[in-house]
């Protein structure tokens, strides 16, 4: 049995607010295989610690004859499976069987995360039965636009995590084993339902309010749209340079 089984868990197109079955166009899933592939892929490759897989959930009526190869290819020299969402939490039950510790890690296919974020999520293993880690602060990039932008104020406002969110699970504890991130709503995990059912002494949150951890990509080929923050406009910056070694994409050549 391994140490530690770190899965993180893409969802590709799987609910996109109203659009329902339109994310099963062909324009749709070209576009988000472009964005996987331009975001996604060379953020997770620029980790510094390599110890982790990749599992792409995918629309539970995605015709995966079509699309399951191209998105694997997609995703070059990194260990990736595609699941679909609704057979996710069955796998999470499966994979707890492997390792005395497992993380299950959230990101969406068009998000950047900074290099180190594997690391961070793995140091926190045996803490609690259920360690729920995450981060509030980071940036947000319009495409196209010569900016990027600090997005945290709302969020520290809230007190709720963003992008790259983990469960990080002692899977001796039959308790807490299927939990994992898309059991909750991602800006407040500690009030649903299958994190209240667990005894409050199994369970420690910490959302991480200091480090500027991620870009949150907006475009076209989501339900909001290109919609932007007005409140990050006039906050920090950062240059071409530092956005391609820390989140591994060069979006501002």
């Amino acid at each position: 049995m391994n140490k530690i089984r770190h899965i993180i868990a893409v969802r590709f197109l799987c609910f996109e607010g109203n659009l329902g079955d339109k994310v099963l166009s062909k324009e749709y899933i070209h576009m988000g295989l472009h964005l996987m592939s331009n975001y996604l892929v060379p953020t997770l490759d620029n980790q510094t610690n390599k110890n982790f897989e990749v599992v792409i959930l995918v629309h539970p009526k995605l015709n995966l004859g079509a699309y399951k190869k191209k998105i694997i290819s997609l995703g070059g020299t990194l260990n990736l499976d595609v699941v679909r969402f609704n057979k996710f939490d069955e796998y999470i039950k499966d994979a707890a069987k492997t390792a005395e510790n497992l993380i299950i890690t959230r990101i969406d296919y068009d998000d950047l995360v900074w290099d180190g974020a594997v690391a961070d999520a793995q140091k926190r293993i045996g803490l609690a039965p259920l360690y729920i880690y995450g981060y509030n602060r980071g940036y947000a990039w319009k495409e196209d636009d010569d900016k990027i932008m600090a997005f945290y104020q709302e969020y520290k406002k809230r007190g709720h995590m963003s992008i790259f969110q983990s469960a990080i699970i002692q899977t001796n504890d039959p308790d807490v084993v299927g939990i994992h991130p898309y059991k909750w709503n991602h800006t407040k995990p500690m009030e649903s339902p299958h994190v209240q059912a667990i005894s409050k002494d199994k369970v420690k949150y910490e959302p991480n309010y200091t480090k500027d951890a991620f870009v949150w990509v907006r475009h076209e080929n989501t339900s909001s749209g290109l919609i932007f923050p007005g409140y990050v406009r006039n906050k920090a910056y950062l240059d071409k340079d530092a956005v391609k070694q820390i989140f591994g994409v060069a979006i501002l050549d």
